[in-house]
């Protein structure tokens, strides 16, 4: 083996290049890549939100590319991550000599993440339903009401047509058992329904919120609309029931038309007989005026008390105003 090299072998070396020069040229081969990529995203009009997205897509492009040209040719050295910057020194003067966009940051635009939807409350309910069960302390989530109940279930209104208290409370627990409704809420909302004329005026005078079970709806029912006692001292009451001193013409209705109910069916009065009794409980003069009307029946008997009462109040009050002006006209004639 020669120890000195041939013409055609110093030819060769002469081919190889500096590695200096090589690890120069590679970088600025790198550079153009990333030059190229960032005015390619720019013309597309992509904008990148976040930096760090933008520079690892970035890099892996640069990757992508170099793996593709060593698959042709073999490099001259091996290619280091792009370095980032980190956001304090963003807008400080580039450190490397070799000038590339990468040394200044792309613009990265100021977006503002879409917030999550709030949970949909559930929908208050309407005044007239709030008002109608303010007194009962119901769930937040209530069942479904039967569909069509105003027509099925039965009415109570303390009335003389009307059933008793507690024979009211029968009905309903047989409406409720033929139709299966064993959730409470619809239970005490059905009940309330069944309320009309002076016993929904009573229940909405209630508390709001101050009844949180069906029995305890029902207790404060029978309570206010049920007399519990024997039935011949019922029957007593009923025969003796006068309209008490102080006392309004509506507040004795309810009275009478409570104690008439409570009478046991096989001793109460007939609906006629409860119509002549009805005027006994007024003065002598109420009494005449509520027979000189001579009603059908006692509902319309009850109905006509309250305006014969207004007019037998408005007839006093203009006889006493005579009686002071005829005092006065006495005094001054006898002067």
């Amino acid at each position: 083996m020669s120890l000195f090299k041939t013409k055609s072998e110093s030819a060769l070396d002469s081919l190889v290049p500096n590695p200096d020069f090589a690890t120069a040229l590679e970088i600025e081969r790198h550079n153009k890549l990333v030059e190229n990529f960032i005015l390619r995203t720019l013309q597309t009009d992509i904008h990148t939100t976040n930096l760090a997205d933008f520079l690892e897509t970035v890099s892996a492009h640069i990757g992508s590319t170099i793996t593709a040209r060593e698959q042709t040719e073999p490099p001259f050295i091996s290619v280091s991550p792009i370095i980032t910057y980190p956001e304090s020194t963003v807008n400080s003067p580039p450190s490397s000599h070799i000038a590339s966009p990468l040394h200044t940051p792309p613009h990265i635009p100021h977006t503002t993440a879409t917030p999550t939807p709030p949970t949909t409350p559930r929908p208050n309910p309407p005044r007239a339903m709030a008002a109608r069960f303010a007194p009962l302390a119901l769930p937040q989530n209530l069942h479904d009401m039967p569909a069509d109940y105003q027509s099925k279930i039965p009415m109570y209104d303390g009335t003389p047509q009307s059933v008793s208290a507690q024979q009211h409370i029968d009905k309903m627990t047989t409406f409720c058992d033929l139709y299966e409704i064993d959730e409470e809420d619809v239970t005490m909302r059905l009940f309330v329904q069944t309320f009309g004329g002076e016993v929904r005026k009573w229940f909405r005078g209630l508390t709001a919120r101050s009844i949180p079970t069906l029995d305890e709806l029902q207790k404060q029912f029978l309570d206010r609309w049920e007399i519990r006692k024997d039935p011949l001292q019922i029957n007593a009451e009923y025969n003796n029931l006068k309209r008490n001193h102080g006392q309004s013409v509506q507040d004795y209705i309810i009275r009478f038309n409570t104690v008439y109910n409570a009478i046991s069916d096989d001793l109460r009065p007939s609906r006629k007989s409860a119509l002549l009794k009805f005027p006994d409980g007024f003065d002598p003069e109420m009494a005449y005026s509520l027979r000189d009307r001579d009603p059908p029946t006692l509902e319309d008997m009850q109905k006509i008390a309250v305006s014969v009462e207004a007019n037998l109040n408005d007839k006093r009050a203009r006889m006493k105003a005579e009686k002071r002006v005829t005092i006065k006209e006495e005094a001054s004639t006898s002067d």
